[in-house]
């Protein structure tokens, strides 16, 4: 009962009247009136660098204790709170009152003076319970007094608040009351913490300076670390929303779908297409029925074109299913039992008293619905890793590190944490034109221990999350393709894929059986076009290393990997010789060899010769042209004449080094 005493105490003391009126808007409407005596609270020492602060605010009655002798300095302020202190502010202020009245719940009068009043907007904030950051208060005090009493006395340009980016929704009251000298920063940088959690002291301390103005501080950004940009924020709360609705995918799994009421097999491989067989009693047949009609129900981008049925001795059933979405998904197949072709096949038949069932479904749907198939309960949904939730910066020297500054890299690099000991690795980018995705590449970075992540083409942006659930394949596709290399996870043409060098073994997140993967995260903290990419990986293992995390940045700034004219796999610190194909002899010919992409991977000898020699420095992806000049001064077979047509042909080989 104290304890719920002490609550309803904290909470009258923002709704009490403590000010007497003025008759003009102004800060003489503030007045200390509330005495304040040695030792009033006991959780408050003299020394503490907030205890002015909070004398201040106690004496205006902006603020009272926890209790008769506390404050609880270090405790969270609620939105609601805010809110009603930014209504006291500004009442004062304008009115030299601050009678409100009472309403049940006790914070709706703050609310609706508030909303009346311009401090907030309607609907702006769904749980006035809730702890307020730092960015919420400031947000809301801002609003609480008009520009005239927030004028300027520092100079803090947009962008120049190291975690306060000039795009966010609450830059403009931050950098306003940092400008007024209200708020100066954590650090000598000026950090601001926005996502923090805003503190009692903090609290009185802010609201004492927006109150009295000689209490305000000058200020001038900088420090050892000046010159960071913030490149992402740090998360609040993870970003991902785990339901899975018909919105949110582009198919459905059968075997998710009937929940056990058939039985299948593995799915198999028929050219572009993945194809599963099910089995089931005659009634069964309804569960097939009801599963075609949510496909082409709505939200799954697919339409009926066509539906066969007939009943002899035996029933056979079909249809064709097409895709209507924006993805890329060009294959279709026969549409058994008729003449027509779709994107999706189901068929079956039912005979002496058994149902067979057949889905067919194109390779390239994965690569449209991104991963977000229903999988394993089995598999990690949840964004995992230290640092899974921390913010990037660009420091001063061009480096990226993480908020938390626990994993900073350069371009080109990856920074990896085994098991807490930090390595270091190159790391690459390419685009795979041939299989329509985007590739990550980190080289070894402990032995045989590397790391490979590839993504549809052009879908990746700053901000995607990517976790276990995404990235699980299925154990049958991977049982029969055993990775010993990294380099073999260019040779599959998945389009959403992570692929680990582990333990002796090169591995991916498995469905059910053999998988090692007890969780996985790959976010995208930084993605700029054609420019750069910062990537955050976190792996969480069953046998040692159990952890893996990477900061990774690469440069996007590559020639797409189209088809190439020749590829070779080489061992690292091994060689090959190419040989450009010619048209006639080649005494008048001219050779030039040059590395398109991959220059840390491999180097030339013999770049003007007919034969190029490839020496392979380090595991990763290398292109190489050579230019093919021919015809210039080569004398004509008949007359002997030399002849004037500079002819050019060019080649291009793909060199994947182990």
């Amino acid at each position: 009962m104290r304890r719920r005493m002490f609550s309803i105490l904290l909470t009258l003391a923002l709704t009490l009247t403590l000010t007497p009126a003025a008759s003009a808007k102004g800060f003489g409407n503030f007045q200390r009136g509330n005495p304040y005596k040695s030792g009033q609270f006991t959780d408050v020492a003299s020394g503490a660098w907030y205890a002015q602060s909070v004398q201040t605010a106690y004496e205006m009655g902006l603020f009272q204790g926890t209790g008769p002798n506390t404050f609880h300095p270090n405790g969270n302020i609620s939105i609601a709170e805010t809110i009603a202190l930014a209504c006291r502010l500004h009442s004062i202020y304008y009115t030299g009152s601050a009678d409100l009245g009472v309403s049940n719940p006790w914070y709706q009068v703050y609310v609706d003076y508030a909303i009346d009043n311009g401090i907030i907007s309607s609907g702006q904030y769904h749980s006035y319970n809730a702890a307020a950051t730092r960015a919420q208060f400031a947000s809301i005090l801002a609003n609480s007094l008009d520009r005239e009493a927030l004028s300027a006395i520092n100079s803090v340009s947009k962008g120049f608040i190291p975690d306060v980016p000039a795009t966010a929704d609450y830059a403009d009251a931050v950098y306003l009351l940092y400008n007024a000298g209200v708020l100066a920063g954590r650090d000598a940088q000026g950090s601001f913490a926005p996502q923090a959690h805003i503190q009692r002291c903090e609290a009185a301390t802010i609201a004492g300076r927006m109150a009295d103005p000689s209490l305000r501080t000058t200020f001038t950004l900088g420090g050892s670390s000046s010159g960071r940009v913030l490149l992402a924020q740090p998360l609040a709360e993870d970003p991902l929303d785990y339901t899975v609705t018909a919105d949110s995918v582009l198919m459905q799994d059968l075997v998710e779908f009937c929940d056990g009421g058939l039985t299948y097999d593995s799915i198999s491989q028929s050219g572009v297409y993945q194809v599963r067989k099910f089995k089931g009693s005659p009634e069964d047949k309804a569960i097939v029925d009801e599963f075609v009609a949510v496909l082409t129900g709505g939200g799954y981008n697919l339409k009926l074109v066509e539906e066969y049925e007939e009943n002899y001795s035996s029933t056979f059933f079909s249809w064709g299913l097409d895709y209507t979405g924006t993805g890329n998904v060009t294959a279709k197949t026969d549409v058994v039992y008729t003449d027509t072709q779709a994107t999706i096949c189901i068929y079956g038949t039912i005979k002496r008293s058994k149902l067979e069932v057949t889905v067919w479904v194109p390779q390239r749907m994965e690569l449209v619905d991104l991963g977000l198939r229903y999988g394993s309960a089995s598999a990690s949904t949840g964004i995992a890793g230290p640092s899974a939730m921390a913010g990037l910066y660009r420091n001063a020297d061009g480096s990226f590190e993480t908020s938390d500054g626990r994993l900073k890299t350069q371009l080109g690099r990856a920074t990896v944490l085994r098991d807490g000991v930090s390595c270091s690795a190159a790391a690459t980018f390419q685009t795979n034109e041939s299989l329509s995705r985007d590739e990550l590449w980190v080289d070894s970075f402990y032995r045989n221990e590397a790391l490979f992540f590839c993504s549809p083409m052009d879908v990746l942006m700053t901000g995607d999350v990517y976790t276990q659930k995404d990235l699980t394949q299925e154990a049958s596709w991977v049982n029969s393709k055993e990775f010993t290399s990294l380099s073999q996870f260019a040779d599959y043409r998945w389009t959403l894929f992570f692929g680990l060098g582990h333990d002796g073994d090169f591995i991916t997140p498995l469905l059910g059986e053999r998988n090692e993967f007890q969780d996985l995260t790959v976010r995208v903290m930084y993605y700029k076009p054609g420019v750069e990419a910062v990537y955050y990986v976190y792996a969480g293992l069953d046998s040692a290393p159990r952890t893996v995390e990477a900061l990774i940045a690469v440069d996007l700034d590559v020639e797409p990997m189209e088809t190439a004219d020749g590829t070779y796999s080489l061992s690292a610190g091994g060689s090959a010789a190419i040989t450009c194909p010619t048209e006639f002899g080649t005494n008048y010919d001219t050779f030039s060899w040059e590395i398109l992409s991959g220059s840390s991977v491999v180097s030339l000898s013999g770049a003007t010769s007919r034969t190029c020699t490839v020496q392979a420095l380090r595991t990763g992806t290398a292109r190489v042209r050579v230019t093919y000049h021919y015809g210039v001064d080569e004398p004509d077979v008949l007359t002997g004449i030399p002849r004037n047509a500079d002819k050019t042909k060019t080649y291009e080989y793909l060199i994947q080094v182990q």
